[in-house]
């Protein structure tokens, strides 16, 4: 692939040496490259919290050293394995104000830039910049230039190249130019300006490199870059190559998140409930079995005792955390797990209640009760009152009211050999004379004296009191003119005694 890379001039670091004073600013030469990399809108996030010292830094982003003016453009800084360490847009000056953090002075830097008006992210290859415990890299009014290239073509750095049990190989780029690291711990070239010199590096480490052609004016280079990887061709499954921060075989992946060290992973947990003493309390010969993979050693202490079965006995209810660890790699996963004390089925009710007609009529008989949840335990009912029976049909409570029944409440308990819990739904009953109607029609038309309708009687519920159909029936009756019948409040009435004879034909 054929890219375009950029050479910037000169520009000027200056260095906080603590909160009080500066060192001498002086002039470091920065040659910025830039790789188009396939990307849309990063999620980088400011790692506020993860390192404990800062520095500061003013940079203005460039595409082939014209400055971008775009607000929404991001200036990331990253280190040596691709941790963001800090991160911030270019305001509309076009510098971006970035917080770095990190734990110690002399790591190794590097610069991302996304530009929002490609939509695409960019490495800024810089060879000089390292971290400075409460330093600053330049200044508002000078800031460091992150030039980057959203054209590239016209070189060639090589291929890309896995380099097995070795720390040093031969480069293969084209055209007159030079070398430089753009990414990668240390390195070094046998000859910069040599498009075939060698190249040595650290084992198991990653390279970027970055061939540049001279240019004359001073600014544009075109630029190419090869990945150089010196793999230890050591698979990770040992303790030693699973426990020193490297990839050593080349996958991108680090030590025990690497699934070749065997990080235990859990599967299921089969398990022996312990046996009830009392409510309370339990035998201690509950135990569990940990089916899992990569393991060979077990702990009930975080580590401290351990064992090479996967199985746990002799235990009581309650909660276990369980340490698993790979002897081999090193590489370790803790889990909890509890053992129940099942003998109370009530222990999973925090409350419930009874559902059924609240306000209704005295004599009718079979009234059905029921709960609002699925029953548990032995659920039995219970009427406060006097002149009711209670029976039952499954989980339903059927009631019996008698004619002399008296207000009170439907009582319903679930019960267990450690516990019970109950709820009570309060009862009333309608007036006499509204009740009378319960066996009238649901409609009905008066007219001289004859009663109109066929329809069967019935009870039913209304929202969130249940009555005898005969406060409705009430006050859809029709009369023909002339009749005289009027109501007071709750339904009495007053007079027009003749509308009790036209109708007793339907009332109790």
């Amino acid at each position: 692939m054929k890219i375009s890379k950029s050479i910037c001039n000169y520009t000027q670091i200056q260095c906080k040496m603590s909160r009080s004073y500066y060192m001498t600013q002086y002039i470091v030469l920065i040659i910025l490259f830039s790789l188009n990399v396939s990307a849309q809108s990063p999620d980088w996030i400011d790692p506020v919290g993860d390192y404990t010292n800062t520095m500061t830094g003013t940079f203005t982003v460039s595409d082939e050293c014209v400055p971008s003016l775009d607000p929404d453009d991001i200036v990331g800084v990253f280190d040596i394995h691709g941790n963001i360490r800090g991160v911030n847009k270019t305001e509309s000056n076009s510098r971006a104000f970035v917080t770095i953090r990190g734990e110690s002075s002399g790591e190794l830097l590097y610069f991302k830039v996304y530009d929002a008006g490609t939509d695409k992210v960019y490495n800024v290859y810089n060879t000089s910049i390292v971290f400075l415990s409460d330093g600053r890299i330049a200044t508002p009014s000078n800031p460091m230039i992150l030039n980057f290239d959203s054209d590239s073509q016209n070189t060639f750095a090589g291929d890309d190249q896995e380099v097995f049990d070795n720390t040093s190989t031969t480069l293969h780029a084209s055209g007159s130019g030079s070398w430089s690291v753009v990414e990668g711990q240390g390195g070094s070239f046998a000859d910069a300006t040599d498009p075939s010199t060698i190249f040595t590096g650290l084992i198991a480490t990653k390279y970027i490199l970055a061939w540049t052609l001279n240019n004359a004016a001073g600014c544009i280079g075109e630029t190419d870059e090869v990945v150089i990887y010196f793999v230890r061709n050591e698979p990770e499954n040992g303790l030693r190559t699973c426990n020193d921060g490297l990839d050593n075989d080349g996958d991108g992946l680090y030590d025990c998140d690497d699934p070749d060290c065997g990080k235990p992973k859990l599967t299921s947990i089969a398990k022996t409930t312990p046996t009830p003493i009392d409510c309370s309390t339990t035998v201690a010969d509950g135990s569990f079995s940990i089916l899992q993979t990569g393991a060979d050693s077990f702990s009930l202490d975080m580590g401290n005792t351990m064992q090479n079965s996967n199985m746990f006995s002799g235990l009581m209810a309650g909660n276990y955390n369980v340490f698993m660890s790979n002897s081999t790699t090193g590489c370790f996963t803790d889990i909890t797990t509890t053992l129940l004390n099942t003998l109370d089925p009530l222990s999973t009710v925090v409350e419930f209640k009874v559902e059924g007609p609240e306000v209704l009529c005295r004599g009718l008989k079979a009234v059905n009760y029921n709960l609002d949840i699925p029953v548990v335990g032995t659920l039995s009912w219970a009427y406060m009152g006097s002149d009711v029976m209670m029976g039952t049909s499954g989980d339903i409570g059927l009631a019996d009211f008698g004619t002399n029944a008296t207000e009170g409440g439907i009582v319903a308990t679930l019960s267990s050999a450690c516990s019970s819990k109950s709820d009570t739904l309060q009862i009333t009953f309608a007036s006499d004379f509204l009740c009378g109607f319960s066996n009238c029609p649901d409609s009905i038309h008066i007219s001289t004296g004859v009663l109109e309708s066929s329809m069967s009687p019935q009870v039913y519920r209304a929202g969130n009191t249940l009555l005898s159909n005969a406060e409705i029936k009430f006050k859809n009756f029709e009369f023909t003119a002339g009749t005289s019948v009027s109501f007071e409040t709750g339904f009495s009435i007053s007079t027009g005694l003749s509308f009790m004879a036209d109708i007793k034909s339907c009332v109790k």
